[in-house]
């Protein structure tokens, strides 16, 4: 079995789940409607209990089932009234404990609560970054474990693949082996400081210009799975199609240069 379940979690989310239910029923839709109060308005059904009349029923709380309180005194009785009560819902309270959860159980996790909170003011993507530097840390070390064990499937996959392969039945759905040649690459997503596309050019013209960084550097940056071997290639093929789609003017840019030639298929040959 791979990793731990977390138990603790899941009765965060239970509580959290509680809670919602309550306050969208008892505290929201409940709570801010209130109810109907009947005093001495004569309204309560007379029934039998064991042959004997009475005047109890079950009492509905509702605006559509009015609480009705008959022969109430206060020294003398009553005077019949109708009137609406409202109740005192704790909808702050509810909500600050549901936060109070929310934020305990991503503490707990190493997480930043105030990417799970709704109420957060508003930061800059350079101040997101700087609020999320432990739960990088801590993500950068799971992505090392998980490299390993996804390379550890994968060396199960292809055994148990392979051994079928070989099999009556493997080979009546013509299961094909999975080569020893063959690796796994994993490439996870990369998170850095946000920047703007202006940024990012006057960062890296600045490189270039210091010798810093070469166009084979800005790739691996972008996709850290590729090495340099493989950037240069990628280099060269753009460089191969670009070339080839120069404008013949000064002023015709290669989007346009590109089109034509597409509009154009009889440029090409000469014809």
């Amino acid at each position: 079995m791979w990793g731990v379940g977390q138990g603790d979690a899941i009765n965060v989310n239970e509580q959290i789940n509680f809670l919602l239910t309550k306050l969208m029923n008892d505290d929201v839709v409940l709570g801010t409607a209130g109810t109907v109060l009947a005093v001495n308005l004569g309204l309560t059904k007379k029934g039998t209990v064991d042959g004997d009349e009475t005047g109890v029923r079950e009492v509905k709380i509702g605006v559509k089932n009015p609480i009705t309180v008959e022969n109430a005194r206060g020294g003398d009785m009553l005077p019949p009234s109708l009137t609406h009560v409202s109740f005192n819902p704790q909808i702050e309270a509810v909500k600050q404990t549901i936060d109070w959860y929310i934020k305990t159980i991503a503490l707990t996790k190493g997480l930043n609560p105030n990417s799970f909170l709704a109420d957060t003011q508003a930061t800059s993507g350079y101040s997101k970054i700087i609020d999320s530097l432990e739960q990088l840390e801590i993500r950068q070390d799971d992505l090392e474990a998980c490299r390993v064990f996804e390379k550890e499937r994968f060396e199960i996959t292809r055994e148990v693949n392979n051994y079928f392969a070989q099999s009556t039945e493997g080979r009546e759905y013509k299961l094909q082996t999975i080569s020893e040649d063959l690796e796994m690459l994993i490439d996870f997503a990369e998170i850095e400081i946000p920047k703007t596309p202006d940024e990012i050019w006057r960062d890296r013209e600045n490189r270039i210009k210091y010798n810093m960084a070469s166009p084979v550097d800005f790739i691996i940056e972008e996709n850290p799975d590729e090495d340099k071997t493989s950037a240069q290639e990628i280099i060269n093929e753009n460089k191969l199609i670009n070339e080839t789609m120069k404008p013949k003017t000064e002023g015709q840019s290669l989007l346009n240069q590109f089109l034509n030639k597409k509009e154009n298929p009889n440029e090409q040959t000469g014809q």
